[in-house]
């Protein structure tokens, strides 16, 4: 099949149509837009051209039969076209059916003896396929982003209002508590060992009326330690415990440390760690006694892996929390957009468990039993991350106003600036109020506030220095 014949053959019946007309002759012109069709149906304005054509001399001719089907056959040319099916030979007129194929023309026979109508159709399939897919994939991204906060614009600026305090690289997890002057940081190189590299977690201790004299603790046991978040327990004997959650190789758990020595002296001593099976990606722990606590299960994928991102993209709703203790581990809530903090009310008859994918804080009722029901979701305007509650019942809500920004950025490189947003929450009206917001350029990827008796509030970050 030679295009340029083709292109010729059609741009010269076209002329001896309109020689025709212009001699009124329309049984002719339209004779010669007959084999035009034939000639040019395969190509959008030329197949448009030629009904059109067609149009005006059924118009002149006043044939009513024909104007209406000349104008259906326009309607259809587009969808025809897209379709690749346009069968061969036919001549187009309104006295045809317009998918009937007919025999070409002796003369047209060389010139269109390549056209195949399955191979258009199949080429066109193949074609809206793949621009369904770009098309589709393209909307999901967008959702995803959108879903995820990146559209948002973070203009704040915490720098003059915020102190930076170095020494406390990775500063996932604050733990202060009014009756205890030391307060306690979980950190270390957390973008080595998220991403499976030989970083381990750290402990510091530091004064919250000093902080700039942060002390980095030797943490014993295990010798995998990849901590996330943390807890402190104080028995009725005075023993104040350190619980941490842990994803170390090979399994995950969460360790539990007596803390001892003096104010400024503290020293850990590892007593215990709880896991079970099933036990996999601790992000949040909250201490119940000495050797049992309900723990934030994220997700099902390990961190750092493509599946991790395609779980959090699709909104998977496979985060849990679970009781532990070391009987075992009990699922108390699931059904959570990647659960992260949690918190108990001081009666410790509700819960609340941050949702970083789903950026939210839901509330369950906790009944004698220990049965979690789950009665309030509050919105957030960020993915949250760790919970501190207050002594007023008030919630700190830490997070990411643009999580794919932290996850894919920052995660990564501490100069791929990840906004910031601490905010106080009251759980029982849902109202909000914002603490501290910084677009990423002074403070990035905030992942929990703590705030001490006079009111200053210190805020953690997931990979910083």
């Amino acid at each position: 099949m030679n295009r340029q014949n083709l292109s010729r053959r059609f741009l010269a019946e076209l002329e001896k149509a309109e020689q025709a007309e212009r001699q009124n002759d329309l049984d002719a012109a339209f004779a010669h837009l007959e084999r035009a069709h034939i000639l040019g149906q395969r190509w959008l304005t030329r197949h448009w051209t030629t009904h059109w054509r067609m149009l005006k001399i059924a118009r002149k001719r006043r044939d009513r039969t024909e104007i209406s089907g000349q104008i259906r056959r326009l309607a259809a040319t587009p969808l025809g076209w897209a379709l690749g099916w346009v069968p061969k030979g036919n001549t187009g007129g309104a006295n045809v059916h317009p998918l009937k194929p007919m025999p070409l023309p002796e003369d047209m026979v060389a010139d269109l003896d390549g056209f195949s109508v399955r191979r258009d159709v199949l080429w066109r399939i193949a074609i809206v396929l793949l621009l369904g897919t770009v098309i589709a994939a393209f909307a999901f991204v967008s959702s995803v982003r959108a879903a995820n906060g990146e559209n948002l614009v973070i203009a704040s600026d915490a720098s003059q209002h915020c102190q930076l305090i170095e020494g406390m690289p990775g500063a996932e997890d604050i733990l202060l508590e009014a009756a205890l002057p030391t307060a306690f940081a979980i950190g270390g190189d957390r973008r080595s060992f998220r991403a499976g590299g030989p970083g381990r977690g750290k402990v510091f201790a530091f004064d919250p009326s000093d902080p700039v004299g942060a002390r980095e603790l030797e943490v014993p046991l295990p010798d995998s330690l990849r901590s996330f978040g943390g807890d402190l327990h104080i028995d009725s004997e005075g023993v104040l415990r350190l619980f941490l959650a842990n994803r170390g190789d090979p399994r995950h758990s969460i360790e539990i440390y007596r803390v001892d020595g003096e104010t400024g002296k503290e020293r850990l001593i590892h007593e215990r760690s709880l896991t079970a099976d099933g036990f996999i990606n601790p992000n949040d722990v909250h201490a119940l006694s000495s050797s049992s606590a309900v723990v934030t299960l994220d997700k099902s994928s390990s961190a750092g892996t493509f599946a991790e991102i395609w779980e959090g993209a699709r909104r998977s709703p496979s985060g849990r929390v679970a009781h532990i203790n070391s009987d075992g581990m009990k699922i108390v809530a699931d059904g959570l957009l990647s659960s992260n903090g949690i918190e108990l009310s001081h009666d410790g008859r509700e819960a609340y468990v941050g949702e970083l994918v789903g950026r939210a804080v839901s509330m369950y009722a906790i009944n004698e039993t220990g049965e979690w029901r789950r009665t309030k979701r509050i919105s957030l305007p960020f993915a949250v991350d760790n919970l501190t509650l207050r002594d007023d019942g008030k919630l700190i809500v830490a997070g990411h106003p643009k999580l794919l920004t932290l996850a894919q950025g920052y995660q990564f490189d501490e100069a791929a600036h990840s906004p910031s947003q601490v905010t106080l929450l009251d759980p029982q009206d849902g109202e909000q109020a914002t603490l501290m917001q910084d677009s990423g350029a002074f403070f990035s990827g905030s992942s929990v506030g703590v705030m001490d008796g006079t009111g200053k509030l210190f805020v953690g970050t997931a990979f910083g220095p």
